[in-house]
């Protein structure tokens, strides 16, 4: 097999030999740029998911030369345990590859020329169109090649091959191999503690599929705080973000199981390679993008929270409902699909941020300048009276309701629902109306953070738009468009009737 590691970066790049085969993955989420919540490592580094405003031109000013990247060959180095140094590898599918965590902490200076690792950190995307696109990650589109080289008895046999946009090189790794059975038995052999595989075994599909139909209209649970916040904040890291405080999500990852994980979410998330799994587990433990763009509508838009009644719905980290709770609303309430998410995220977020000496959302300027990650564990200080305003639930918004509208506490409906990145599944449109329709004030408004359109999903702003015409109960404005990156929208939604 002739098979030379041209390592380019200019996707024009010729090969000498013609090519037997081209690999190339075009994941369907590459697009979405699921993966929001990057821990950041370097204390120094800009924890802002934005750049600076004096950062934008540089920036464009970098885009436009890094559009016509000169193509660059890079030479194997003489001592291979040069190539390994300080790496941290893992396993999937029989094949090692480099931990992306320690690479975030380790990768710095000559090592990161491009400074595409601190940029991808700082501002919480996988793709920054010209500048990085997203090799630094393992796409889930690469199993599925991976898997039907083998179900389709793929030859690599004295072939010439180039992994385009290789990324991780695992497909290149796998025409180098060529060994369809090893690869085969490696899964069957692997280590079932480690469950690395990307995919459920076949013996455990039919439960996968059980447990699908099951979380699919899945209870409504309400979460009582504990008497002891430290207790909370136990074991937790807490990062800084637009003068934020919220959970490093690696550490939950390392730290979370048992009965701290009963839904098993975490462990599914990671060895699926996957932030989305329907119906099981629907992306609440990362920090997503258009959550950013709603926090900044609501500095830009002036948005009152003093003494209304908030939702944050399909919360996930929490931010939008902290953002209110400092605003001083009268009640938050936070909810997401996963209880996992809820305890592990949700409420220690909210712990870290609001039984803390008071600091209410600046401007602009003042987060921008917010102090650097801190590291260490937090402790809850102060007065947690704040917490009095607040309630967490888990489970499907249907069954969320109707706890909400049927308890021995009943709630008063929502002066303000906020929701960002929830309209990605045509399939929960009708849920996510009815769950609007039941629980907000005849005078209501809902603020929905989304991308215009989610790729291999299907679902999206324009979409959900036409959905809520066609339901005729509430108007929709489009109150806010940002083309950076891909484009999204901040929709504003009231009752036809209302004032």
């Amino acid at each position: 097999m002739d098979f030379r590691f041209n390592f380019a970066v200019d996707e024009n790049e010729n090969s000498e030999a013609d090519t037997d085969f081209l690999l190339l993955c075009s994941p369907k989420d590459k697009q979405e740029s699921r993966e929001k919540s990057r821990e950041t490592a370097d204390p120094a580094a800009d924890s802002s998911p934005k750049l600076a405003a004096s950062e934008h031109q540089d920036e464009a000013a970098l885009k436009k030369n890094l559009c016509v990247k000169a193509a660059k060959e890079h030479n194997i180095p003489k001592d291979l345990n040069k190539v390994l140094e300080n790496k941290v590898m893992e396993t999937v599918l029989g094949l090692s590859y480099v931990k992306l965590s320690v690479v975030e902490r380790t990768c710095s200076g000559d090592a990161d020329s491009e400074g595409i690792v601190s940029k991808s950190i700082s501002s919480h995307t996988d793709l920054i169109p010209g500048v990085y696109e997203g090799g630094l990650k393992i796409w889930e589109c690469t199993f599925d090649l991976m898997d039907y080289f083998s179900e389709a008895e793929i030859e690599f046999t004295n072939k010439t091959v180039l992994d385009l946009g290789c990324g991780a090189g695992l497909l290149g790794i796998v025409a180098l191999r060529d060994k369809q059975e090893s690869r085969e038995k490696s899964r069957e052999t692997a280590d079932p503690a480690a469950d690395s595989s990307p995919k459920l075994a076949a013996s455990e599909h039919q439960d996968e599929a059980a447990l699908k139909k099951n979380l699919c209209v899945k209870a409504a649970k309400e979460h009582n705080i504990p008497k002891d916040l430290n207790k909370v904040l136990e074991n937790k890291v807490m990062e800084t973000v637009l003068g934020l405080s919220y959970v490093k999500l690696s550490i939950v990852e390392r730290t979370c199981s048992g009965d701290a994980d009963s839904e098993g979410i975490v462990s599914k998330s990671i060895s699926s390679h996957t932030d989305l799994i329907p119906g099981v587990y629907e992306g609440g433990l990362k920090i997503w993008e258009c959550t950013f763009d709603l926090m900044d509508y609501f500095s830009e838009a002036e948005i009152e929270f003093t003494n209304k009644t908030v939702l944050d719905l399909g919360c996930g980290a929490g931010l939008l409902g902290i953002v209110a709770l400092r605003g001083e609303a009268a009640r938050v309430h936070f909810q997401d699909y996963n209880s996992t998410v809820i305890d592990e995220i949700t409420l220690p977020n909210v712990v870290a941020n609001c039984t803390s000496k008071g600091r209410r959302m600046g401007s602009g300027k003042d987060r921008k300048a917010s102090k650097p990650p801190s590291k260490r564990p937090r402790k809850a200080e102060g007065s947690p009276d704040v917490l009095n305003r607040c309630r967490f639930f888990s489970g499907e918004w249907s069954q969320v309701s109707q706890l909400l509208l049927s308890s021995n506490e009943p709630c008063s409906k929502y002066d303000i629902i906020l929701t960002s990145e929830t309209i990605y599944n045509p399939d929960y449109y009708s849920a996510l109306h009815e769950t609007l329709a039941q629980l907000l004030d005849r005078n209501g408004r809902v603020y929905l953070a989304s991308k215009v359109h989610y790729f291999g999903v299907g679902g999206g702003i324009y979409l959900f738009e036409k959905f809520i015409e066609e339901k005729n109960v509430f108007r929709t404005s489009l109150v806010k468009t940002i083309d950076q990156g891909l484009q999204r929208c901040i929709m504003e939604i009231t009752f036809k009737n209302s004032c």
